[in-house]
């Protein structure tokens, strides 16, 4: 026995390390799986461009409405306050992330606009007011000293009307409460040279 253990421990002496080669794996993992980080970021890219969009819109009609309107302190007020604070409701809510609804609430407040009754009603005032004081403005058998006496005694205001639920649905006609007191407007007769 004594011999066959020595031949056995021989041939673990010839006996050569040959460790395995790596191979390499033929396997790719698809783009999709591993750039689920960059597509969300992608998407929530995307989300806040739709949001800023919708609001730049939301400023636009703003500002178009803004326009339409005296630049007395009373409407000024009332637009900062009622308008104007419907874009900054929709900058906060894309301050803190949440794009969709900032977005979809843009969208509504331009059509709340469009739609408001007591906007589309000052306006409709002040162009009729603007209507009144062109025609005074260019007349020629009125003097300057006429003419700005007119426009002192019958500037712009804005008297709303209401309805049973009191809402605004509409304003007096400025030629019928445009005087002192709210009386009706005197245009000067026409008086030819």
């Amino acid at each position: 026995m004594i011999v066959i253990s020595l031949f056995a421990m021989d041939n673990t002496l010839k006996a050569q390390y040959n460790p395995p080669v790596f191979q390499g794996s033929s396997i790719r993992p698809r783009m999709g799986d591993v750039s689920i980080l960059a597509n969300s970021l992608r998407a929530q890219q995307d989300r806040q461009t739709a949001a800023l969009e919708a609001y730049n819109e939301l400023i636009q009609v703003i500002s178009t409405k803004r326009n339409e309107l005296p630049n007395d302190w009373k409407t000024r007020d009332w637009f900062k306050e009622n308008i104007e604070s419907l874009a900054k409701k929709v900058m906060s809510m894309i301050e803190i992330g949440d794009y969709a609804i900032a977005r979809t609430t843009a969208i509504s407040y331009i059509g709340d606009i469009n739609l408001n009754s007591e906007l589309a009603a000052r306006i409709e005032c002040y162009k009729e007011y603007k209507y009144y004081v062109i025609g005074i403005q260019n007349r020629s058998d009125l003097t300057y000293k006429q003419k700005q006496d007119w426009m002192a005694t019958y500037t712009y205001k804005f008297i709303p009307i209401y309805d049973a639920y009191g809402k605004v649905i509409g304003g007096k006609p400025w030629i019928e409460i445009g005087g002192p007191n709210n009386t009706r407007v005197i245009i000067p007769e026409y008086q030819g040279r």
